[in-house]
């Protein structure tokens, strides 16, 4: 039979299943090579990039690296208010950006980011201590305490009365971990299984709600009973002895954040993170009544940063440090008896820098249960007081999702005021209520544009990390043509990252498959290996012949559920099925051969043509 024409090689539409399927043959068919050089590496793909934007700002982040000023590249920035174009405010933007956020600079070049997370530790708990004793001292304007008032009343209707934690048991069911580490379960074996061995850790004052959770919720203690075990006959209610290790709070560490600043987090005693979790729950959910879901408000926020970078209607505003710079008395002062009391006792009222404990000043800090949901909760409250205070109604004109606020432009002077008298630190350069430039949760936008820009993170350690930059760059190249054509600028660097990545690595295929392959066209690179789809069974093949004729490609098809009876298979030739294949029957027939009689390949529809 001849090869049949180009057009039966179509697009096709693959089942979450067949996807999955795909994603995890080529994943456990790879091998990872290491990549040598790689600070080298990440430096060329930079140089090509910023050569690749081509502005004076681009031109001088290219001299610094060049010359290897790793604190001037990182510390420079631009302004969106000072720009009236917005092609050379993304491209600037885009330069400045690109290593701010890379974990690999080696440590002869890099600054010191856990010293420099510390010194905003201790420069927030001197803020949270001012604002602990302003608030004592009540040295407040009449016009402010009538806004914390506004919304400390705001928080009592959301909150209502503070429950048990038997009360919440027997509504939510079994509590989570959460997947962070704890007091008792750190490093790599942080998973739900691990952390049901774990030591029960728990402040003094978070005994009695540990007991209380532990007697009716016996399976968070580690000597529980296996269900495997045949001898096992247990009815009712019953409990099993425990032994609670009292600790005094939290300890303090690190976690990458950027190339200045490490993020300063705190782990919390094993059964505090449960019983945070557990409250903080609640809290979300009795926002959801006022209109703030923090499982959706991400997009909440996205959506009206980029209307308002349209229409300046409404303001975007960021604070550095939100969850240390809450303050005790600001949460004693703002929350129900009955709640601060409860948080008060579960939270860790003191933190160990090192061999050291100290009493905190903050109420809590990144690492706790439900610092998060706190937080959303007090920004919203105090911005819903700002707007009501001028009689503005809250419906579309606030969004709050952590420290991320969305507020009608007409009140953000008064709010910026108002955080700014309670300790907080307005960020100002992620704050915008002029301009066409808007940015909240991670989304940046100059007119109804996304001009978020591409940022290299993670250190190029094998062969795996250069796709995913790859992809990165072609999904900004994309970005930066509205999703029309790929920006032919980047087309070099896109190149240039591919260039360490050998033949056997080059899996090309669809964004939906992640980055288990590399998003590309068939023409753009040669004999690349593509997931295929052959008579309703998914294969990796290589194409030739610009698309008439396939190979079956070994390396990603370890056990295949195919054999051919050539190295090369043209459309219409024989296959036989292998045993134990899950072909289906109605495929494979009663026939132990089949011929290829239709190939769809999933490529192409993501991957935009350079332009």
């Amino acid at each position: 039979m001849s090869i049949q024409p180009l057009k039966a090689l179509t697009a096709y539409s693959l089942s979450n299943t067949d996807m999955k399927a795909i994603k995890k043959r080529l994943h456990d068919g790879k091998t990872v090579r290491p990549i040598e050089n790689a600070w080298q590496k990440a430096k060329t793909i930079a140089l090509r990039f910023y050569k690749a934007l081509d502005t004076p700002i681009a031109l001088s982040c290219y001299l610094l690296l060049k010359n290897d000023d790793i604190t001037g590249l990182i510390n420079l920035s631009v302004n969106p208010l000072n720009y009236e174009d917005m092609t050379k405010f993304a491209d600037d933007y885009a330069a400045v950006s690109f290593l701010k956020k890379y974990e690999g600079f080696p440590l002869k070049l890099r600054q010191d980011t856990k010293l420099a997370a510390i010194k905003s530790t201790v420069h927030c708990e001197y803020l949270c201590d001012k604002t602990n004793r302003r608030l004592r001292n009540c040295d407040f304007s009449q016009s402010q305490l009538d806004i914390l008032i506004k919304a400390s009343n705001l928080i009592s209707s959301v909150l209502q009365s503070c429950p048990t934690v038997a009360d919440i048991l027997q509504k939510d069911g079994i509590p989570s971990f959460g997947p962070g580490v704890s007091s008792s379960c750190k490093g790599r074996y942080t998973s739900v299984y691990n952390k049901l061995d774990s030591d029960l850790h728990v402040t003094a004052t978070a005994v009695p709600y540990a007991k209380s959770l532990l007697n009716l919720c016996p399976r968070l203690i580690p000597s529980y009973p296996e269900s495997s075990k045949e001898d096992l006959d247990i009815e009712g209610h019953f409990s099993l002895p425990y032994d609670l290790l009292v600790i005094p709070g939290n300890s303090f560490t690190t976690v990458p954040k950027n190339a200045k600043t490490d993020r300063p987090i705190c782990i919390e005693p094993h059964l505090n993170m449960v019983l945070q979790k557990m409250y903080g729950g609640v809290i979300s959910k009795r926002l959801q009544r006022f209109g703030i879901d923090t499982r959706t408000q991400h997009s909440v926020n996205v959506k009206l940063a980029k209307s308002c970078s349209i229409d300046g209607q409404m303001a975007t505003i960021d604070l550095s440090s939100a969850s240390d710079t809450i303050s005790s008395e600001l949460v004693r002062n703002l929350l129900p008896d009955d709640w601060f009391n409860t948080l008060n006792n579960i939270r860790s009222q003191s933190t160990r820098y090192g061999d050291v404990d100290r009493i905190n000043s903050k109420f809590s800090s990144m690492g706790n249960g439900f610092t998060f949901e706190l937080e959303t909760l007090l920004f919203w409250a105090i911005s819903a007081a700002c707007l009501e205070t001028l009689d503005i109604p809250r419906k579309g004109n606030l969004s709050v999702f952590g420290d991320d606020i969305v507020v009608h432009i007409d009140a953000a002077d008064l709010l910026v005021d108002t955080l700014e008298s309670c300790g907080f630190v307005i960020n100002k350069d992620k704050s915008f209520s002029t301009g066409y430039f808007r940015e909240s949760c991670g989304s940046d936008y100059w007119a109804g544009f996304n001009i978020r820009p591409y940022f290299l993170k993670k250190e190029i350690i094998n062969a795996q990390n250069l796709i995913e930059i790859a992809n990165g760059i072609r999904h900004y190249a994309s970005r930066r043509m509205c999703g029309l054509f790929s920006d032919l600028r980047f087309k070099g660097v896109w190149h240039c990252v591919l260039d360490d990545i050998t033949l056997n690595e080059q899996c090309i295929g669809p964004s939906s498959l992640g980055d288990t392959v590399i998003w590309a066209q068939l023409n753009e690179l040669n004999d690349a290996v593509v997931p295929t789809h052959v008579d309703g069974i998914c294969y990796a093949v290589c194409v030739l012949d610009k698309g008439n004729r396939i190979r079956p490609h070994n390396r990603f098809l370890t056990g295949a559920l195919m054999t051919s009876r050539s190295p090369v298979m043209e459309l219409g030739c024989q296959f036989s099925v292998d045993d134990g294949s899950p072909m289906s029957k109605k495929h494979r027939g009663n026939s132990s051969t089949r011929k290829v009689t239709r190939v769809a390949i999933p490529v192409g529809i993501d991957a935009l043509s350079w332009l």
